[in-house]
């Protein structure tokens, strides 16, 4: 048993360095084809496609699995299950991480693509997923998707990931069905968080005193996490909304 797990850590921090090796290739290879994310250029950058791929296939994953199974419950997919607890403590002071996140206001039009942004919905019940699916879609019930006060996003940056915290199973079948938009009610910047916590694809770690947070549970986000790093060094941002030039 204790073979097996060195082994899977092993494993896991091997591919967790090689996205990292892949994520550090593809912004320098758009830097050096001098490619234009801020008005003249393509308006997205290579490294949100490759977010999407690492973490697309989660919510899929579950709808199939409800499906297969009709479990009683499921994790959430949330950042305690997928990173660390947000009210961890990060530093000796006693702050959470929580308290780190930087709450964004802005004026511009920003919209959660179903299409193409990475959202990620937690469906937990067959029914509810089996009633979405079967209404929500052209001459269906319920039409085409469309946006409702249910639905409740929590965008993270500089990385571009939505958090669901309501609307789960419409939200879900929008993006299969790969329709429709949605303002998020609240946007967050982590970059503070950067500060404190680190990853080394087995554990999150304290930069301060390299106490362990928690251990990795999901490659392919403790990856988004620290692609999120590499973002803010070369001040990338999802839809430029934050500069991080200063921070650098």
């Amino acid at each position: 048993m204790f073979t097996n797990n060195l082994s899977q850590g092993k494993i896991k921090k091997k591919q967790f360095n090689n996205i990292i090796e892949f994520a550090k290739e593809l912004i320098s290879k758009n830097e050096v084809e001098n490619y234009d994310h801020n008005g003249t250029g393509p308006q997205v950058h290579p490294i949100f496609n490759l977010i999407k791929l690492l973490g697309a296939n989660i919510p899929i994953d579950y709808g199939a699995y409800i499906i297969k199974n009709n479990p009683k419950s499921l994790p959430r997919i949330d950042t305690e299950e997928f990173l660390f607890s947000i009210v961890s403590e990060v530093n000796k002071k006693g702050e959470i991480a929580y308290n780190l996140l930087n709450e964004i206001k802005t004026t511009a039009d920003i919209n959660a693509n179903l299409n193409s942004d990475l959202i990620l919905p937690w469906v937990w019940n067959r029914d509810r997923l089996l009633q979405s699916l079967s209404r929500i879609g052209e001459n269906r019930l319920f039409d085409f998707w469309k946006e409702d006060k249910n639905h409740r996003l929590h965008l993270w940056l500089p990385m571009g990931i939505f958090w669901v915290e309501g609307g789960n199973h419409s939200i879900l079948t929008g993006i299969i069905q790969g329709e429709g938009k949605i303002i998020p009610k609240k946007i967050s910047d982590i970059s503070d968080i950067y500060k404190y916590v680190k990853c080394d694809g087995k554990y999150f770690i304290r930069i301060e005193d390299n106490e362990i947070i928690s251990k990795v549970q999901n490659v392919e986000f403790a990856a988004i996490f620290e692609i999120g790093r590499i973002m803010i060094e070369k001040n990338i941002c999802y839809k430029n909304i934050v500069d991080y030039s200063n921070k650098v």
